[in-house]
């Protein structure tokens, strides 16, 4: 089986191939054309600007692929940026027709969710953290398509944590990788930072008040004529936020463990490919005596092997493909079976 998957949901443009032969899959393919430099002038996605690119790069990225071998196309189809979604979707659905084989819409997390399944094998059930620009979720991943939703942000996620932190910094666009480079040279005891719902007896996270305690902490900085910012303080200041944000997503594990204590934990989503949080989570898991399990930096971000993997998973099942269409709005739980 060979499936053609295609990403567009936000500001990456990705197209992969992946296969299932003989037991085992294959990324044949995995294209990501990032956008960044047409965002990073304003500070963050212009979504027209985004599908714009789509429009322009997906012909291009397909021009050479051997169709014919070809079972069948996925797209993401949720949750995103809208015109993204159109974009993606609507290539996609019409390339299936032309070659006449099936077109399977798939859910953006779920491709998160099931990432390590393409890259370590790893069988069900499994614990699963999401971290993202747009979300912050902790997931009983118990089997295919049976997810339990443990916790999730009240507010914002803790990748607009590194995103907005980034803006007020003049650091640069993504905000996620800006701060861990600038990170390295920081002392992450400087600045005490609030942990919201710390050692409270559930899964769920907040992150706007961390947020403002950021915010009001350059504000100081930047107005004191003694302390004006300079390199140091914006290194201590992004060191010290990414040791509070790995602090709060252990203390959160911690409760989640105690409803679901599967031997396995799964990190998925952008922030996933933090250096500085992979590591202490690793070590968390390493005194809990469970195994941590984080695809590779590539497939944390966005991309196209994740949705090609989602359908080939359906596909394996003889689950027909969902009547989807695309929306911005599409809770993963929506997809569970008793």
């Amino acid at each position: 089986m060979r499936v053609l998957g295609i990403e567009s949901s936000c500001d990456e443009t990705a197209l992969a191939v992946v296969s299932y032969t003989n037991g085992k899959p294959c990324i044949e393919r995995n294209d990501i054309y990032s956008q960044t430099k047409e965002h990073e002038q304003f500070g963050g996605v212009v979504p027209e600007l985004a599908a714009r690119a789509h429009i322009d790069k997906l012909p291009l990225m397909v021009k050479d692929l051997p169709l014919d071998t070809l079972d069948a196309i996925a797209a993401t189809t949720g949750p995103g940026l809208i015109g993204g979604l159109h974009i993606g979707y609507g290539f996609g659905r019409a390339l299936a027709l032309a070659l006449n084989i099936p077109f399977y819409p798939i859910h953006h997390l779920e491709g998160h969710a099931l990432t390590v399944r393409l890259t370590d094998q790893i069988d069900f059930p499994y614990l699963l953290l999401l971290i993202s620009g747009g979300h912050t979720q902790i997931i009983d991943v118990q089997d295919f398509r049976k997810y339990k939703l443990l916790g999730e942000t009240k507010d914002d996620s803790c990748g607009e944590v590194f995103d907005k932190t980034a803006k007020l910094l003049n650091l640069g666009f993504p905000g996620g990788p800006a701060i861990e480079r600038t990170a390295l040279n920081g002392d992450p005891l400087r600045y005490k930072l609030p942990c919201p719902f710390y050692r409270q007896p559930h899964c769920d996270f907040s992150f706007s008040g961390l947020k403002t305690a950021i915010r009001e902490c350059i504000t100081n900085l930047s107005a004191s004529p003694l302390s004006r910012m300079i390199h140091q303080d914006v290194a201590d200041l992004c060191a010290s936020i990414q040791r509070t944000i790995s602090t709060i997503l252990i203390d959160r594990l911690t409760q989640a463990l105690k409803i679901a204590p599967h031997q396995q934990i799964v990190v998925a989503g952008g922030v996933a490919a933090n250096q500085y949080i992979r590591a202490h989570l690793n070590t968390f898991c390493e005194m809990q005596q469970r195994t941590l399990v984080v695809p590779p930096v590539k497939l944390c971000t966005d991309n196209a092997a994740m949705i090609a993997w989602t359908a080939l998973e359906m596909m394996q099942r003889n689950i027909n493909p969902d009547r989807m269409v695309p929306t911005p709005r599409w809770n993963l739980m929506e997809l569970s079976h008793p």
